[in-house]
């Protein structure tokens, strides 16, 4: 007779992490939150995982440190900081190279110590309105926005929510994260500027100056009276939810499948830094950056140097979100506010940028780490 709850197991997870890659079903009306808090509840519901199994299994520090990381963000986004990097953009930059130089460079190293995601939600239509202003082609420098912000939140442990993750299950220390991974940030956002440039080049090789723009700048209220705003509105709530019900639906897979004689299995090959990348790149791609990390958790303290592995998890799993529009989640917000104000991003458009700008990338971390 089949298991009956390790069947049930494995589908709770299937549908979770369907729902995840996805975004939603419009049919049952339930998105990435509510698939994870779902999945959560039915583990314990069919007895996997008991309550206190589950409370142990979410990892409060990642929680605690990306809720810090989206109040941070939100009070320089009132105090109108994200506002005068772009005004000093505008007032110094004179050609459409350098403007997308500055561009790609505003947004890897933003992204680099305050989330990636929430970068791309703030400077996307800052960025649009700077390069309607000058009255340019918006859509390379859009990429730019998504592509850059990938790229540079590789480089710390608070670039984006996967990093934040692997550094509490890894505990590696924030200097050296950052020491091994921020120089292939570096020459990534390099690499980022010539392929756009390569794509657009009737855009960017020009002798054509910009005009001069003034954006306008805007003064907020007392500090205090936003930041309580800032922490009740503006908060990514669902993000954090998914992460709670995630931990918890991996919990439970871990337990009834992923046991020590599965993941101490040799015939994946993981050890194998190419392979580890490439897995990583794929489960990226076909379940997003964040679950995919959450499942090659089991695996990793089974192979012979741990933390080489994560930074290549780490790595990986970052640069595959350049891949396709839908890669990552910074690529959709990019996406959707450009989207909002009239300027749409094609999937090919993206791809010719993004496929071979991600392998690239990988394959440099892979010979840097």
């Amino acid at each position: 007779m089949p298991d009956l709850t390790l069947i049930a197991t494995v589908t709770i997870f299937i549908a979770t992490y369907a729902v995840v890659a996805v975004g939603k079903i419009p049919v049952y009306r339930i998105d990435r939150a509510g698939a994870a808090l779902l999945g959560g509840s039915l583990m314990l519901a069919i007895g996997v995982l008991t309550p206190q199994e589950a409370y142990r299994a979410i990892d409060f520090d990642t929680i605690t440190l990306l809720l810090g990381m989206m109040i941070v963000v939100a009070n320089l986004r009132v105090c109108g900081f994200f506002r005068l990097v772009t005004d000093w953009i505008a007032t110094h930059v004179r050609r459409p190279l350098a403007l997308l130089v500055a561009i790609a460079l505003a947004s890897g190293t933003l992204s680099a110590f305050l989330v990636n995601d929430t970068i791309c939600l703030v400077m996307t239509p800052l960025v649009l309105e700077l390069v309607t202003a000058v009255r340019r082609n918006p859509i390379p420098y859009l990429l730019a926005v998504a592509t850059a912000s990938n790229i540079g939140s590789v480089a710390t442990i608070t670039g984006n929510p996967q990093n934040i993750i692997i550094a509490s299950l890894s505990q590696i220390p924030y200097g050296v994260f950052a020491g091994k991974l921020a120089p292939v940030a570096a020459i990534g956002l390099v690499i980022t500027v010539l392929l756009i440039a390569l794509v657009h080049r009737g855009e960017f090789f020009t002798s054509q100056r910009l005009e001069k723009v003034a954006m306008p700048t805007h003064h907020h209220g007392p500090l205090m009276a936003k930041t309580l705003i800032v922490m009740t509105v503006k908060i990514d709530w669902p993000l954090l939810v998914t992460f709670v019900g995630l931990f918890v639906v991996v919990a439970g897979l871990e337990k009834m499948v992923l046991t020590p004689e599965v993941t101490a299995a040799g015939h994946l090959r993981l050890d194998n830094s190419a392979v580890l990348a490439g897995i990583t790149a794929v489960l990226s791609n076909i379940v997003s950056n964040v679950p995919a990390v959450l499942l090659l958790k089991p695996f990793v303290p089974n192979l012979e140097d741990v933390q080489r592995s994560w930074l290549i998890i780490a790595m990986a799993a970052t640069f595959a979100g350049n891949f396709t529009l839908v890669g990552s989640v910074a690529n959709l917000i990019v996406a959707q506010r450009a989207k909002a104000r009239g300027v749409e991003i094609g999937f090919w458009a993206y791809f010719k940028v993004g496929a071979p700008l991600s392998l690239i990338t990988i394959v440099i971390g892979l010979l840097m780490l």
